[in-house]
């Protein structure tokens, strides 16, 4: 996560999913390995912040019983309990357990409770050597242990762990049943030119692939994952039938990362910074950028068909963080048209901020908004017009069972504070430093890559100054997208 700006809020612009699910499995870590006569019952994170390294740095309370049997050194044996559950931390998070299981958590935290001996309430148990320790490793999440990396080419691999081999070994090979694992892929079945239902042929992985990948269980497994594609590096990334196929083969992607789980999840997405905790969902990011740009997707696009074709065709998104977290979120946003500054911490529901700034139009921003159901549909498209001053800090609320009825549904400068007066106007000197982007998709494959990172990275801090602006402006702000 070096160098990843992700502090919009209290916990560094992590949805309250997010913030959730670290708690479950920080719990589920603590718990599948507990040290002798401690039961931990809860895990509650106090905060998230960003160190000057970009590391996510946690500080949590586990709530844990310790069995202290007489004559008992209460202070001793909470001590000996803190030293073993930050090994059991970091044992965790540096063998990879942990950025598996946070996959598919979500929170289970439970109230103090139960019975020993002699009880002890650890709520000064903060573990706070574990939280020096998780704030240093945690970073193992988005790093492939070097012995582990298999660098592809054209789908042979050319080193592994480091140590050349012959080009002759296909990268499904070397990863030896860890990556490219292939699978059934479901084919249309004609008869005389009669469609008559569907069948099942096993495909193999990663043919023609041309990427640096991590044997870890879970990279390009699936029929054609990762097929033609060119991605710097993937790891934890692109599982499920067809996902990351041809990504990054008509341009660039720098990195995925925890992301692109679900069948054609990313497949032809193209000219994307990096992917970091992302695109999971059945045609999520599918052919995301292609075309055109998004400077880096973190903890976004969590849906089905989320964030498909976005960016697409021309189009531009400085980012999307925090965000279109639902089914359908965000679907064509930006197609052939332009979110400068990007999406932060907004369209996070059904349908949301579907087809917005398409089609040749524009929004500055779309910043702590739009997120109800069907919000924000088609805003600024086609010839609705444009949306200069962005659209932050409203269209929230209502949930809408049809596209019309969702709050700034075709809205463009004119009708956006009509529809929901609250929404504010981003300053001048904001609006006049972004960039439209659309001489990015010409760029040099890896300048592009790193441009669209550090271009993300100065585009959020826009966005944070919008939201100070909107403190200022209303006395109050709260830039969250739960």
């Amino acid at each position: 996560m070096s160098g990843r700006n992700l502090q919009l809020q209290e916990n560094a612009g992590l949805s309250q999913e997010a913030v959730e699910a670290y708690e479950a499995t920080f719990l589920q870590e603590l718990q599948s390995n507990p040290p002798a006569g401690t039961t931990v019952l809860s895990v509650d994170i106090t905060s998230i912040t960003d160190d000057e390294n970009g590391n996510l740095v946690f500080t949590f309370v586990t709530t844990s019983v310790v069995d202290c049997p007489a004559p008992c050194d209460q202070a001793q044996a909470e001590a000996e309990s803190a030293a073993a559950l930050q090994d059991v931390l970091a044992t965790s998070v540096s063998s990879g357990d942990f950025a598996m299981a946070l996959q598919a958590n979500l929170a289970n935290v439970t109230d103090c409770g139960g019975t020993t001996a002699q009880p002890i309430l650890c709520d000064d148990l903060q573990a706070s050597a574990a939280n020096a320790t998780v704030a240093a490793d945690i970073t193992s999440l988005d790093v492939c242990p070097s012995t582990n990396v298999i660098e592809c080419v054209n789908g042979n691999a050319t080193s592994v762990g480091g140590v050349a081999v012959n080009s002759s070994i296909t990268c499904k090979d070397a990863c030896a049943g860890n990556c490219c694992v292939g699978g059934n892929v479901p084919k249309k079945n004609f008869t005389n030119g009669i469609y008559i239902g569907k069948y099942e042929v096993y495909e193999p992985a990663c043919d023609g692939l041309t990427a640096s990948i991590c044997m870890d269980g879970k990279t390009c497994n699936g029929g054609y994952a990762c097929t033609e594609a060119n991605v710097s590096s993937i790891f934890l990334g692109c599982n499920g039938v067809r996902s990351c196929q041809k990504a990054g083969k008509n341009g660039y992607i720098g990195s995925v990362t925890n992301g692109c789980y679900g069948d054609r999840s990313c497949r032809y997405a193209a000219n994307i910074g990096s992917i970091f905790l992302g695109c999971n969902g059945v045609y999520s990011c599918k052919d995301a950028g292609k075309g055109g740009s998004i400077g880096e997707i973190t903890n976004s696009c969590y849906g089905d068909v989320a964030c498909a074709f976005a960016a697409e065709d021309g189009g531009y998104i400085g980012q999307i963080a925090n965000s279109c977290n639902s089914d359908d979120a965000c679907r064509s946003a930006g197609f052939r048209g332009n979110i400068s500054l990007g999406i932060v911490d907004s369209c996070n529901a059904k349908k949301s901020c579907f087809y917005a700034a398409s089609y040749g139009n524009a929004i500055l921003t779309i910043g702590n908004a739009c997120n109800s159901d069907y919000a924000c549909f088609r805003a600024a498209y086609f010839n609705v017009g444009d949306i200069p001053s962005g659209i932050i800090g409203c269209c929230n609320t209502g949930n809408a069972t049809f596209r019309s009825e969702g709050i700034c549904y075709k809205a463009n400068e004119t009708t956006l504070f009509t529809q929901d007066p609250t929404c504010i106007i981003a300053p001048v000197s904001v609006s006049a430093t972004a960039d439209s982007g659309s001489d990015l998709v010409n760029k040099d494959e890896i300048a592009l890559g790193d441009f669209l990172i550090d271009l993300a990275h100065e585009l959020y801090k826009l966005v944070k100054e919008l939201a100070k602006n909107k403190k200022d402006y209303l006395g109050k702000f709260n830039f969250c997208g739960c």
